[in-house]
């Protein structure tokens, strides 16, 4: 797959924004290739200038044991999508 083109657009002010945004959430427990393949696809295929992952702190569907700390969750995410 496509490397996803993620544009920060500046408006007259010089302020960041972005154009269109994504949103992916999940237990990312841990997150792996197949969470960063699915962005990936997805912000080509709908052409999203962003998409934040964002973990769940509690998974409203399902029980899970040995789930990680959020705080640790959420530091996986940040890593992970700094690589692509």
């Amino acid at each position: 797959l496509a490397e996803p083109s993620f544009k920060v657009i500046e408006n007259v002010l010089g302020v960041a924004f972005v154009k269109r945004l994504g949103i992916f959430g999940g237990t990312f427990n841990p997150p792996h290739m197949g969470h960063i393949r699915l962005v990936t696809a997805i912000a080509d295929k709908l052409q999203l200038d962003r998409v934040l992952i964002i973990p769940a702190s509690v998974p409203p569907h399902k029980h899970v044991l040995n789930l990680a700390r959020s705080r640790d969750r959420f530091e996986m995410c940040r890593i992970r999508s700094a690589i692509f």
